[in-house]
């Protein structure tokens, strides 16, 4: 299954979004990375 990257960040971004304030910007960043490495 492929998933562009594109909708990917977009689904995560609106993701973040609706968590609101649950994130904090160093788990998104970890999130960020674990993506990178998933590729």
């Amino acid at each position: 299954m492929h998933i562009r990257k594109k909708d990917l960040f977009m689904g995560l971004i609106g993701l973040s979004m609706m968590l609101g304030s649950t994130f904090s910007p160093a788990q998104l960043s970890e999130l960020v990375d674990e993506l990178r490495t998933m590729r």
